[in-house]
């Protein structure tokens, strides 16, 4: 849950709701370890999301609120030698599509490689409502 993000192409990213997105993923590192570091952190993911709507669903299909998440969050941390690149980025209506690549180095010198889509949907007023993510790996 760091800033360890690279891109194909950065600048590529022109769509409103593909930036929050991305707004969001790059918040969501620094608000989880300002919290850990200082107890404060989260205002700044407010402005982007609806957190009394919010649910995550992660790839085993289970679903969390705002509350849930952000404990989640706060319990964990990213790995020694966790990295992740963002390959794509789409938005088509209220959706935003995002591939990318997460890379952990694990106990042995291995790298195990996880292939992640998620699904950001935001409102009306633009902010995030929900988070799907799917998994292959």
């Amino acid at each position: 849950m760091g800033d360890q993000t690279s891109w194909t192409d950065k600048d590529a990213v022109t769509g409103r709701l593909a930036r929050k997105a991305f707004a969001f993923g790059a918040c969501l590192g620094r608000a989880a370890k300002a919290v850990k570091d200082t107890g404060a952190g989260w205002d700044d993911l407010a402005a982007l999301m609806d957190m009394a709507h919010f649910r995550r669903t992660a790839a085993d299909g289970v679903a969390m609120d705002w509350p849930a998440y952000r404990d989640l969050l706060l319990t964990a941390s990213a790995p020694p030698g966790f990295r992740k690149q963002i390959n794509r980025i789409s938005e088509a209506g209220n959706r935003v599509f995002t591939e990318l690549t997460e890379y952990e180095t694990i106990a042995d010198g291995t790298e195990k490689v996880v292939h992640i889509c998620t699904v950001h949907a935001f409102d009306d007023s633009d902010r995030l409502v929900s988070l799907d993510i799917y998994t292959q790996g």
